[in-house]
């Protein structure tokens, strides 16, 4: 969250992401460039990185939000296995240090 608002993006902490029915599921942010948005999970290093995974598709999997607006970010230090990446690719981006997210929503 530090990376986006660094670079002068709107950062709405505990945002909310309405689902295809209406629901309403909370995410880590909502990062919001001049032109686009994006609904951010943090997946990071504490804890168990399965909780976060399974947390991320929890959210994410019927949410209203096009693919384009959900971002599951890892954090340095966790360690995901290659179908931890898949899995999350079906549901949302997927960042690394959230680099390439934070410049496509700076442009």
């Amino acid at each position: 969250m530090r990376e986006a608002d660094s670079r002068h993006l709107g950062v709405a902490p505990d945002s909310t992401l309405t689902n295809r029915y209406g629901g309403k599921r909370q995410v880590s942010f909502l990062a919001e460039g001049p032109r686009t948005k994006c609904y951010v999970m943090a997946l990071g290093s504490s804890g168990s990185f399965i909780e976060h995974h399974d947390r991320a598709r929890l959210v994410f999997d019927d949410a209203a939000a096009p693919l384009s607006e959900r971002a599951s970010v890892i954090g340095p230090g966790a360690r995901p296995r290659p179908w931890h990446l898949e899995s999350l690719r079906d549901v949302s981006q997927v960042f690394e240090g959230g680099d390439g997210l934070w410049d496509r929503l700076a442009a």
